[in-house]
């Protein structure tokens, strides 16, 4: 963590937050172009003052999280995990079944095996295969996830506190990983940066609709011109192309994208620091 201290006062080391500013621009850019793609975010945390913050972060974004406790081989060993998941389905569907033939004893284990399996899986319990992405909270708490994680591939995300490894670690936020603030604003940022994700997709069909209504229009009345010169002699693979890209090229060049870039506020901040 050295590279990432500023300075050290009265045995406390200081966080460079410059460089806080520029690498978690980085990692939400990454968050960004995942959930873009169509791919899911895994949150870790299973200390107290992150806990609630990540399943309330993972439960409004519709992605996967783990509070609780991280079980050996929960991304390595996916297919004993997912039969603990099936195990806990069958029991919610027995418990809430009205015709259950169980004693009241029966349903007292059972109740208590689902209630031991939900704390562990029920952040994951709608995932079928290993995540896209994993954010971290704490690398101290979650060395296994990180190494589960290196073996099989997937990017990190982490908070690095200055008592942190950074190792392995593909995508570095050193902050404060203790404080309750500090983990409010981490999450507010996801949450922010995921949200957009979807706003801006939104807005992109919408737009390309509206375009694509409008040249329709235009080609039907100028379809002699279209047919006849030779310039537009294309076939109609060709030309299928040349109008999605018409669409592309023209919405990002349009001011309705420009207000959805991310990471303006980040970016002043950072030049401000710098020029100060």
């Amino acid at each position: 963590m050295k590279k990432f201290i500023f300075g050290k006062r009265d045995s406390i080391h200081i966080i460079d937050l410059t460089q806080t500013l520029e690498l978690t621009k980085v990692a939400l850019e990454k968050v960004y172009s995942t959930i873009a793609t169509g791919g899911k975010i895994l949150f870790i945390s299973t200390k107290k003052q992150a806990s609630e913050a990540i399943a309330e972060l993972a439960n409004e974004t519709d992605q996967y999280f783990v509070n609780y406790r991280w079980l050996g081989g929960m991304l390595t060993n996916w297919g004993t995990i997912s039969n603990s998941i099936k195990k806990l389905d069958k029991i919610n569907s027995d418990l809430q079944s009205e015709n259950r033939g169980f004693t009241k004893k029966e349903l007292l284990k059972m109740s208590g095996q689902r209630d031991k399996l939900q704390r562990s899986l029920g952040g994951i319990s709608s995932m079928k295969k290993i995540p896209d992405l994993v954010f971290i909270i704490d690398t101290n708490y979650e060395s296994l996830a990180i190494k589960e994680s290196i073996k099989l591939g997937i990017p990190i995300i982490a908070v690095l506190d200055t008592n942190s490894n950074p190792d392995g670690i593909d995508f570095p936020i050193p902050g404060n990983d203790d404080a309750r603030r500090s983990i409010d604003l981490y999450c507010s940022l996801l949450k922010e940066t995921i949200t957009t994700n979807f706003e801006t997709l939104s807005l992109i069909i919408e737009c390309w609709y509206e375009k694509f209504f409008d040249f329709s229009l235009h080609i039907v009345f100028n379809l002699p011109i279209v047919i006849f010169s030779p310039i537009f002699a294309i076939n109609a693979t060709k030309f299928s192309s040349t109008v999605w890209l018409f669409f592309i090229l023209d919405f990002f060049n349009t001011s309705k994208f420009e207000e959805f870039t991310l990471f303006n506020s980040l970016n002043s901040l950072t030049n401000s620091i710098k020029s100060s």
